[in-house]
């Protein structure tokens, strides 16, 4: 991206975050990374 995040718009904003989450759960499926939920929330770290 060449803005910041507080100058993108809401949809711009909310496409990127979608964009993120996709990347995400694709590395979870392919095994590069592990997702874990604590406490309702979501964190990410690199399988070993």
């Amino acid at each position: 991206w060449y803005k910041k995040w507080d100058e993108l718009s809401s949809f711009d904003k909310q496409l990127a975050l979608g964009e993120t989450m996709s990347h995400l759960k694709y590395l979870v499926e392919k095994g590069s990374i592990s997702e874990i939920k604590i406490n309702n929330s979501i964190y990410y770290t690199i399988s070993t």
